[in-house]
């Protein structure tokens, strides 16, 4: 149980120290202001600070990090919390493997037209919607 608090305790130092380097190098302004409006709220993480660092986080830390997820989920459209089902896991998980499977044979020395290669590319990732809009045979 100590070594659970204490690495728990230890990526929470290594956050905020990280969170500095994140902001200096967003380029929207407004997302850089809010990335500062976080930082500021966090203690000094120094090592002789740890304690402190340590008690802030188990009183703040889940809604800092709430706040952080969502700025993260205003500006970069990542975070969100989807609760899919357990069908829609199935869907993605064989959607990842297709695409998996796909890099790989791109990758390898398996030859195919540059042609083929090319539409491949170009449509790797993208959702079935818009493969069905580029009218490319989606079989289900």
């Amino acid at each position: 149980l100590y070594r659970a608090r204490a690495l728990d305790l230890d990526l929470d130092l290594n956050l905020a120290r990280d969170f500095a380097r994140a902001r200096d190098l967003a380029q929207d302004d407004v997302l850089k202001y809010q990335l500062q409006q976080l930082h500021d709220r966090l203690p000094d993480s120094s090592e002789d600070n740890k304690d402190q660092f340590n008690q802030w986080w188990r009183t703040h830390g889940f809604r800092w990090r709430e706040d952080l997820r969502q700025v993260m989920i205003v500006h970069r459209n990542i975070g969100h919390d989807w609760q899919f089902t357990d069908d829609q896991k199935q869907l993605l998980e064989q959607y990842h493997d297709a695409n998996l499977l796909l890099v790989e044979l791109l990758n390898s020395d398996c030859y195919v037209s540059r042609h083929v290669r090319e539409s491949i590319e170009e449509t790797l990732l993208l959702p079935m919607e818009e493969l069905r809009m580029r009218n490319v045979e989606v079989k289900e």
